[in-house]
C-alpha cells in the first residue's frame, strides 16, 4: 500500500476522542500499520487468552487501512490517544514497560489499560521524542505560559507572542524550544522577517500537558 501524500492545508484533530491533557506514562506505543497486525490485548500478563483483539486490514472499499468492527469497539472500549489510519497514525499511551510487555491505555476516557506483548509491530516512543516531532503546538494558557527568551519562568518574554504559529524545535526537560512558523497559522505573506522568532514554552508540568499539539497541518 502506497503512503498517501500529506497536503498542508489546515490543522486537523487526529483524535476523535479528544486530546489527553495528562501523561499516563513516560511514552507512547506506535502501531506499524504496514504489516496489518493483529494485536492481542490481555488483562494480566499471566493470562493465556486475550480479552480483546485489534485486527488491522487492507480495506479495499475505502482504499486504506481499517480495523475490524471499528465502529462497534469504539463505542464499547476502544479510544486510543491518536488514530488516523489514512495518515499512518495509530498511538496508545503507554503506562508501564515490562521486559516483554507494554501496558497501554486503550480507552483515554475510562483509563482502561491492557497489556500487549512487545513485537516488531509496535514501537515505544518516549514523550520527549514524540512531542518534539509534532507539527504545531500552542500553550493551553498563554497568559501563564507565554513564549520566553530562555527556558526559565523568570526569563523575559520574546518581543512577539505569535502563539498560534508555533512549531517545536527540541525538548529540554519540561521546556520546549519553539519557532514561529507562519505556515502553521497561514500568515506566510503577512509576517516580516523580524517576526520569525524562536523562544521557549513549558510543554508539561509533572504529568500534566501544558500545550495542545497537532501531528498534521
Amino acid at each position: 500500500m502506497n503512503k498517501l501524500p500529506i497536503i498542508l492545508l489546515f490543522l486537523i484533530s487526529l483524535n476523535s476522542f479528544g486530546q489527553s491533557t495528562y501523561l499516563k506514562g513516560d511514552g507512547l506505543v506506535s502501531v506499524n500499520l504496514d504489516s496489518f497486525p493483529t494485536i492481542e490485548l490481555f488483562k494480566e500478563i499471566t493470562d493465556t487468552e486475550p480479552t480483546q483483539t485489534i485486527i488491522v486490514y487492507d480495506d479495499k472499499e475505502i482504499k486504506s487501512f481499517n480495523i475490524e468492527n471499528l465502529e462497534s469497539i469504539s463505542k464499547e472500549w476502544f479510544k486510543p490517544i491518536h488514530i488516523h489510519l489514512d495518515y499512518f497514525i495509530f498511538y496508545f499511551q503507554c503506562s508501564v514497560v515490562e521486559k516483554d510487555w507494554y501496558q497501554i491505555v486503550v480507552n483515554e476516557q475510562t483509563n482502561l489499560k491492557l497489556w500487549v506483548k512487545k513485537s516488531a509491530d509496535l514501537e515505544y516512543i518516549k514523550w520527549e521524542k514524540f512531542i518534539s516531532g509534532v507539527t504545531a503546538v500552542r500553550p493551553i494558557q498563554a497568559d501563564i505560559n507565554p513564549i520566553r527568551q530562555e527556558p526559565n519562568v523568570n526569563s523575559n518574554l520574546t518581543n512577539h507572542q505569535f502563539i498560534d504559529c508555533l512549531a517545536p524545535i527540541e525538548v529540554q526537560g519540561d521546556w520546549m524550544k519553539v519557532k514561529v512558523e507562519p505556515a502553521v497559522c497561514d500568515k506566510t505573506f503577512e509576517m516580516e522577517e523580524l517576526e520569525y522568532v524562536e523562544g521557549f514554552i513549558k510543554w508539561k508540568n509533572d504529568n500534566k500537558l501544558l500545550i495542545n499539539y497537532w501531528l498534521l497541518l
